[in-house]
């Protein structure tokens, strides 16, 4: 990586550009691009206008939001979550831009929000991604996760 890199709360200002860097992130690898491929369009699922909503809901809740900055750019995001019942913190959403991959600017947000659940006095973390996400999931081993299981979704249209 050239540059120093920077892990900062994400603040106000910098909400335009998470939106745009989960809509290039996830524009190909998400649920709803999995939805379009098998269903192709549907209408009320226009895949970039839903990552956007979906990202703009966890911007303005409890949770927290971390940036990624490289010589002063934007690179990526990470969202975290606590359950103090469960004594366990979540990462539901991280993103690098593909220019800035495979150098260290995810798992170095991994472990900033592990220290993060570390500070709060959490015992476990937990981290999710697509089974045709193989990148993901490795770097997800990497920074110490093991797979627990697997989740099948299941959808149909609906006839009138």
């Amino acid at each position: 990586m050239s540059g120093e890199l920077l892990l900062r709360s994400a603040r106000p200002a910098d909400h335009a550009a998470i939106l745009a860097l989960a809509a290039e992130a996830f524009r190909s690898n998400s649920f709803t691009a999995a939805l379009v491929a098998r269903f192709g369009e549907l209408e009320a699922l226009e895949p970039t206008e839903l990552v956007r909503s979906g990202i703009t809901e966890r911007l303005a809740s409890e949770g927290t939001t971390l940036v990624a900055e490289l010589n002063g750019q934007l690179v990526g995001f990470v969202m975290t979550e606590c359950n103090a019942a469960r004594s366990t913190g979540g990462i539901p959403v991280l993103a690098v831009e593909a220019a800035h991959r495979r150098i260290g600017v995810g798992r170095a947000m991994i472990d900033a929000a592990l220290a993060q659940f570390r500070e709060r006095g959490l015992r476990y973390a937990r981290i999710e991604t697509l089974a045709t996400n193989e990148a993901s999931q490795r770097l997800f081993v990497r920074a110490g996760f093991a797979e627990f299981a697997r989740e099948v979704q299941f959808f149909r249209r609906l006839d009138p």
